[in-house]
Formats: C-alpha cells, sequence, structure tokens
C-alpha cells in the first residue's frame, strides 16, 4: 500500500514538471534521472543553455529535450552513401594511415579521431588499418 502511494505521488511530480516550460536545476536532474553534478557539467560545456536570476539557475523545457536530438539530426553526419562516393574519389597512394597521422603530427589516437569526426573526413577501410586523404589531414594540421 505504502509502495503505490509512493509511486503515485513521485508520477504526480514528474507529470507536473515536464507541463512546466522552465525547470530549476533540481527539478531538470530528476526529469533526465541525472545527478546535479552531471547537468552542470552540461551547462559549463554549454550544452544546456541556462537563465540566471541572481544565483537561482533556469532552465527551459525546449532546451532539455533539446539534448535528446539524434546524432543524424543534430549534426548531419555523412551517411554511408556518402562517404562511400568520397571514398570513390581518392586512391591508397594518396591517403596516410591513422598511424602515419599521429606520428607526424603528435597527435593522440582520440584527439585524431575528434577530429576526423568533427571536419567528416572520409576513412577508407583496408583490413585492420583505416586511411585518411594526406591533402584534408594537411591542410588541417599544417
Amino acid at each position: 500500500m505504502s509502495n503505490k502511494e509512493n509511486e503515485s505521488i513521485s508520477t504526480n511530480q514528474i507529470t507536473e514538471l515536464q507541463a512546466k516550460d522552465y525547470l530549476s536545476v533540481s527539478e531538470a536532474c530528476m526529469i533526465i534521472g541525472i545527478s546535479r553534478r552531471t547537468l552542470y557539467r552540461l551547462i559549463k560545456l554549454g550544452k544546456v543553455p541556462v537563465g540566471k536570476f541572481g544565483n537561482r539557475t533556469i532552465i527551459r523545457r525546449l532546451d532539455i529535450d533539446g539534448i535528446f536530438i539524434p546524432i543524424n539530426e543534430s549534426n548531419s553526419l555523412p551517411s554511408t552513401k556518402e562517404l562511400q562516393m568520397t571514398q570513390d574519389n581518392f586512391s591508397l597512394s594518396e591517403c596516410y594511415s591513422t598511424a602515419e597521422v599521429r606520428e607526424k603530427y603528435n597527435i593522440s589516437e582520440s584527439a585524431l579521431r575528434v577530429l576526423i569526426i568533427n571536419h567528416k573526413i572520409p576513412k577508407l577501410r583496408k583490413g585492420w588499418y583505416a586511411y585518411v586523404p594526406q591533402k584534408l589531414i594537411d591542410s588541417l594540421l599544417s
């Protein structure tokens, strides 16, 4: 009986919060199901815009919902078909392996991965190795 009452109270709270247009940090955390620290990290990274009223931080409900837009819609990453078309435009002789890029430019594997994703650099895969066009890498890192 007690468990049912607690469930109905928490469901009512969440329903009320979902109807609000503006939320406090605590309310936003309750809706998303994350800790306050994580939400403050997202705010600091600029992924969640906020309004400040004195010491109070207010978040628009639309901005919370905007966090969960699928990658295809938000980042417009190239489709597999587009990548295949660009891979046909360069040959293996015009490419660096990812290991060569890391060695030549003294860049970490994760930093190279982020660079490739952010600049939509096509990769050519042959067996265990991935290759990227020399011209694109040189223009970005030189």
